[in-house]
Formats: structure tokens, sequence, C-alpha cells
């Protein structure tokens, strides 16, 4: 499955926005207290079905958001 993040500049702190499906539109809600200042690199991820919460270290897509 896919995983939205958000990532800080450094790539070492990140936060999830949750799961989403491939080629369908979805509305992500922003954790409360989350800065976009803060995190401002959007990533996603490919999941496996493995049951650890952690990014697999595999992304398809990234970018930074604009300010």
């Amino acid at each position: 499955f896919y995983e939205v993040w958000l990532l800080d500049e450094a790539v070492e702190d990140l936060v999830s926005l949750g799961i989403v499906r491939g080629g369908s539109e979805v509305a992500l809600t922003l954790p409360s207290g989350v800065d976009l200042g803060e995190y401002p690199i959007v990533d996603v991820s490919v999941e496996p079905l493995d049951g650890d919460p952690e990014h697999s270290g595999v992304s398809v897509a990234r970018g930074v958001l604009e300010s």
C-alpha cells in the first residue's frame, strides 16, 4: 500500500498523514500541532503489509511544498 508522509528538511523526522490508494483522489488531514514550515517535504512510500508502522525506505514520489 502507499502511505503519505511529511518530512523535515534534514529528512530525519517524519509524520504520517495516512494511507492512500493508487489512482484515487484523497483529502488528508494535517495532524493537530504539525507545522508545515517544519515539515515542508511530502513523501509517498510503498509499504509492505508487515505490521511495521515506520517508513519502509522505498519512496515513489517526493516533493517540496510551496510556502
